[in-house]
């Protein structure tokens, strides 16, 4: 029986992040990966300004290399499109230090952190080990694998939605409002028109409060899909592999479309989406990434708060073991770091989610959108204070009418 410090379980951007702090801080650390690498991830590909101010936070080197890799493609604008077709092109700004978008494939991206998680040589990595159960109590946990029993002080569990360790926490389920559901397939000859290979938003009637993306890639490929979550798709009994065809398919992006050709199968996958005061751990074991639910409310973006939590898990784990402190009152403290850093973004953005169900809300701000209004709400220092608001919606109308 293998004994660690901390075993992760799962090598998303969380898991990897955790073991990075972890392994340097001298923990004996495992990371168990149901699959082998490099391994697919369904995902919308897009990677924003928030993920890579993380990703220097815990190695400025891996930072700039996701920027520098020829996989990366960088976008000097986001094109946005209203219900009722109405364009808002948002500028994001190099001499913003790092406010520009990105994209990369989630293959491609997890793969990089993976390899460099590797060249670390800090932790053990056991690939293509799937973990069936876990088990905590008052002396250690079990982790019960397809390649033998490992045990540890700590898990922490960074499994993705269908999280295995999150089971042991005996967690109520989730509701529909609290997921999403997304699908993608990769185009290939897509026409971008006079904006160029920019990303595309479009907050289409029959989706919201979802959207439809596109986000092409420098080889000439593109992530195309649509995301919504799963009480509007129950309610309206949609299916939205269909959809997704509707809308390359349909007269109004049908010159976008035109001579696309879809390389491969549609893929769908659920998204958890961030949610005050939903637990995040128990006894011996914290859950992070999107095995906590951690994704943005609006934009189900899950990158950046998984690597936010995998930090806020490795600091916490680092305390559990100077104070050989294991309880589940004691992890009490990590939920509650969790939504220290989040609770904000996930009350404002929550909020603004409901309004997007109404194509009216989102034809006016599109109609208010005036390039200072834009140039305001793209400067970093302004998003930081709006997520502080109380009441962000009222007060972003406000704003939008003041500047227009």
């Amino acid at each position: 029986m293998d004994q660690f410090d901390v075993i992760i379980v799962g090598a998303g951007p969380a898991g990897i992040t955790a073991a990075l702090i972890l392994g340097n801080a001298g923990l004996v650390t495992a990371v168990v990966e149901k699959e082998r690498f490099p391994r697919s991830k369904t995902c919308g590909d897009g990677i924003t300004p928030d993920v890579i101010h993380q990703l220097g936070k815990i190695s400025p080197e891996l930072q700039h290399k996701l920027i520098q890799v020829t996989e990366t493609t960088a976008y000097d604008k986001l094109i946005l499109t209203a219900p009722n077709n109405r364009t808002v092109v948002v500028p994001l700004r190099e001499d913003r230090g790092f406010s520009r978008m990105y994209a990369c494939r989630r293959i491609d991206f997890d793969r990089m952190m993976f390899d460099h998680l590797k060249q670390q040589g800090t932790v053990q990595i056991i690939e293509d080990c799937k973990v069936r159960s876990v088990e905590a109590d008052q002396y250690a946990v079990k982790v019960n694998t397809s390649k033998g029993m490992l045990t540890a002080g700590l898990v922490i569990g960074t499994d993705g939605a269908n999280s295995v360790v999150s089971k042991a926490l005996r967690l109520t389920e989730m509701y529909g409002s609290d997921k999403a559901f997304a699908v993608r397939a990769y185009f290939r000859g897509i026409d971008y028109g006079e904006h160029g290979i920019s990303p595309r938003v479009i907050f289409y009637r029959k989706l919201l409060p979802g959207y439809f993306w596109v986000f092409p890639f420098k080889d000439g490929s593109a992530n195309v899909g649509l995301g919504i979550t799963l009480g509007i798709i129950k309610k309206h009994h949609l299916k939205l592999e269909e959809l997704l065809k509707q809308m390359t398919t349909s007269k109004e992006w049908q010159q976008m479309f035109r001579n696309a050709k879809k390389e491969g199968k549609v893929k769908g996958h659920i998204i958890p989406l961030g949610e005050r005061g939903r637990p995040v751990s128990g006894q011996r074991i914290l859950l992070a990434g999107d095995a906590a639910g951690l994704a943005h409310p609006l934009t189900a973006e899950g990158i950046g708060n998984a690597i936010r939590s995998g930090r806020i898990a490795a600091a916490h784990a680092q305390t559990c073991f100077l104070q050989d402190c294991f309880s589940s009152s004691f992890n009490k403290n990590y939920d509650k770091e969790i939504y220290r850093h989040m609770a904000n973004e996930f009350r404002n953005f929550r909020n603004i989610q409901r309004l997007f169900r109404y194509p009216a809300i989102l034809n006016s701000m599109a109609r208010l959108a005036s390039p200072r209004m834009v140039e305001i709400l793209t400067n970093p220092d302004t998003i930081t204070r709006l997520l502080a608001w109380r009441f962000l919606p009222f007060r972003l109308f406000c704003l939008m009418i003041r500047n227009r």
